[in-house]
């Protein structure tokens, strides 16, 4: 593939590996990288990116997304949400300081955004410098990896494949609400 030419999924791990659980999306996309990918799907390491993901999002039929995210359920608890749909109620999804939404906007502005963007969160444990995952988002790894792999390969995956282990433990309100909840509180760093 020539840098003008991308695979139509990506999936894009997001955070900072010095910050123990905040890198999930980096180890995530470290251990896919790993493996065969199903066809037409690549992997990126973005860090701690923001605007320069532009380049990495256009023209995508898919981008997943994996990062840490704040939610209401315990440390390793999966969520997903489209990214779309928190743009349009909230104007914002701050994943980093000039982070995937401002890059999305741009994409748009620009007329190169991405067709449909999936953000796969994992609630930490901890965000305690260390370049270690805890036992508890270590243990959800698996899982992630598997969700990633299956909306890529699919392209669709209902919401309740996504698993809320403690779920009476999740604050009152329905899953979709839980969901963009802990979406819209994702980590910043």
């Amino acid at each position: 593939m020539t840098d003008s030419q991308h695979a139509n999924v990506l999936i894009l791990g997001i955070g900072n590996l010095l910050l123990s659980d905040e890198g999930v999306g980096i180890h995530a996309v470290r251990c896919l990288a790993q493996r065969e990918l199903p066809p037409g799907v690549e992997v990126l390491d973005g860090g701690t990116s923001g605007a320069d993901l532009v380049d990495h999002l256009e023209g995508r039929t898919m981008v997943i997304v994996i990062d840490a995210a704040s939610g209401d359920g315990p440390p390793g608890t999966i969520y997903r949400c489209e990214a779309r749909d928190l743009i349009e109620q909230e104007g914002s999804l701050s994943l980093h300081e000039f982070g995937l939404a401002d890059s999305l906007h741009m994409a748009d502005q620009l007329g190169c955004a991405p067709q449909r963007v999936v953000v796969l969160g994992v609630q930490p444990a901890t965000l305690e410098p260390g370049l270690d995952l805890s036992p508890e988002v270590a243990a959800a790894l698996p899982r992630v990896l598997k969700l990633a792999l299956a909306e890529a390969v699919t392209r669709e995956l209902p919401t309740a494949a996504v698993e809320h282990p403690h779920d009476s433990a999740c604050v009152r309100g329905t899953p979709e609400e839980r969901l963009l909840r802990a979406c819209l509180n994702t980590l910043a760093t």
